[in-house]
């Protein structure tokens, strides 16, 4: 190969180009696709990009591009980082850590590189770098924090400060349907009576094995519940692959990294897809204030592409008087639901001479998930919640929401599955180890999940193949169904339309595979 040809082949994109790239992308209104994209910038600058620099060029992590302080120009020497990978997780390491803490100094700036470095492959058989004062300074130019963690004002156009407005005079300005709440928390799928949560090391990162963790949305009439998104371990679990399964067909948002957190860049996507999801509305957001939650937002100012139909407000955990709707019963209802699912699942199996453990899998827990969010909660326990938190002006507030009938069932059950010692109900239903927190560990595990390898199933669970089912059948099923419902003396007849669109389209499948 000449050396040109390998000139050619090295040669970076500038930070000019890249700033032009996020100008126009942002600018318009209709999101075009990554082959405009691609077209576009071929047009332009007479080079060709790959669909992974694409994203990356649109990611948070050049959200620092799009600052006025940056003119056009100054920045074509600003020379690509010697470690791109380890520079855009500690910037995202920083991000947080100033969040959490408020300042990081350059010593902690340095151990975490170091920290970092460790759980990245690509650099395992390369020397590990000094990280000097000079580097430092070199990073800290590349991605100046001071302009991202203002303070903002209290009524900016993405974040309402509740610290300097009563989260009720927000409110007041909604109506109940356009305030949504958003939580996120773990869940032990495979949780046992005797507690016992395996936990692995990978890398040096200690991560637990059969753990999800699950953002939950709602408003506060209880008149929408949104999709869930579930965090795993793995792109595609064996048990979708061999199931046949599509979680989004299941109305979930399946997404996976090395640790089964919602890290910055997942809380900005889900954030972007709310929006889009709000599209034609004005609604409130209330968010809990954790670091991804707050650097996600962030990074959406800074790209200067706000959110256009939400406004967000941070619920306060110093707040006496103002309770996460979701601490109030929704979580905990949501979780006793499953498991109760789970309890009478391995009660079943063990009856069957079967191992619950090793016989449940992804697919199985999902659905279980689903039907407890979708299906279990009332509407009433939700509306109930939203009036206990605090949030609205009321006059008194009503009592917290306990499923006390589903608990009686789950201990019922317990002491028949597993002999003592076990763990208290309360333990078993809301682990601590569940909860969802900020700390320092947890930063550095979340910033070098994405090095993780891969896995190719959540746990151990056995293989489960799933049985095939053609058009026909489900067309016959679906005919046979339609028939039921239409003897059913019920006045809501809003699922029929979708039912109908679907069975034409089962028909045109079913008439192409006759006719080929």
């Amino acid at each position: 190969m000449s050396r040109e040809a390998k000139a050619i082949r090295r040669q970076g994109l500038t930070q000019d180009e890249k700033k032009a790239f996020r100008d126009y992308y942002f600018s318009l209104t209709e999101k075009p696709t990554q082959k405009d994209l691609i077209d576009w910038f071929q047009e332009h600058f007479g080079r060709t990009l790959a669909q992974s620099t694409v994203s990356t060029i649109l990611s948070s992590k050049h959200a620092y591009l799009d600052s006025q302080d940056f003119i056009r120009g100054d920045l074509k020497r600003n020379r690509t980082p010697k470690y791109p990978a380890l520079e855009s997780a500690l910037f995202e390491w920083q991000q947080q850590e100033e969040k959490r803490s408020g300042t990081v100094s350059c010593d902690q700036l340095r151990l975490a590189a170091l920290d970092i470095w460790k759980t990245i492959p690509e650099y395992q058989n390369i020397p590990t770098p000094s990280f000097s004062n000079g580097w430092l300074e070199k990073f800290k130019r590349r991605h100046p924090l001071s302009e991202f963690y203002k303070e903002p004002d209290p009524l900016m156009a993405d974040v309402i400060n509740t610290s300097k407005i009563p989260i009720q005079e927000v409110t007041k300005h909604y109506t109940p349907s356009d305030i949504f709440v958003m939580d996120e928390g773990s869940l032990f799928w495979k949780l046992t009576p005797q507690k016992s949560i395996s936990i692995e090391n990978v890398l040096g990162i200690q991560r637990y094995r059969a753990r999800f963790t699950i953002t939950l949305c709602c408003n506060a009439d209880a008149s929408e519940r949104l999709p869930l998104w579930v965090v795993g371990y793995s792109k595609r679990p064996k048990a979708f692959r061999l199931t046949n399964v599509y979680p989004e067909a299941m109305n979930v948002q399946w997404r996976s990294n090395g640790t089964a957190w919602v890290t910055n860049s997942l809380m900005e996507e889900w954030l972007r897809w709310f929006d889009e999801k709000m599209k034609g509305r004005k609604v409130l957001l209330l968010l809990d204030n954790l670091s991804p939650h707050e650097c996600a937002l962030e990074a959406i100012r800074n790209a200067n592409n706000s959110l256009k139909h939400v406004k967000v407000a941070f619920l306060s955990s110093e707040s006496r008087n103002i309770t996460h709707p979701f601490d109030c019963g929704i979580m905990e209802t949501f979780k006793t639901h499953y498991r109760l699912r789970w309890a009478r699942y391995m009660y079943t199996e063990m009856q069957a001479k079967k191992d619950p453990l090793k016989t449940v899998t992804v697919y199985k827990a999902l659905q279980w998930i689903i039907e407890s969010w979708h299906v279990d909660i009332s509407n009433e326990d939700i509306i109930t919640c939203f009036q206990r938190s605090g949030i609205f002006v009321t006059n008194g507030k009503p009592k917290r929401v306990i499923p006390y009938s589903l608990i009686a069932e789950i201990e019922n059950i317990l002491p028949r599955i597993c002999p003592p010692p076990m763990c208290s109900i309360e333990e078993y239903l809301m682990p601590a180890e569940e909860e969802v927190v900020d700390s320092k560990e947890d930063v550095v595990n979340q910033v070098a999940s994405q090095f993780l390898p891969e896995r190719d199933q959540e746990t151990d669970e056995e293989d489960e193949r799933g049985v095939y089912v053609p058009p026909s059948e489900a067309l016959s099923a679906l005919n046979t169904f339609l028939q039921y419902y239409y003897q059913q003396p019920i006045e809501d007849g809003n699922v029929i339309p979708t039912l109908l669109r679907f069975r034409r389209q089962l028909r045109g499948l079913a008439n192409h595979i006759q006719t080929s």
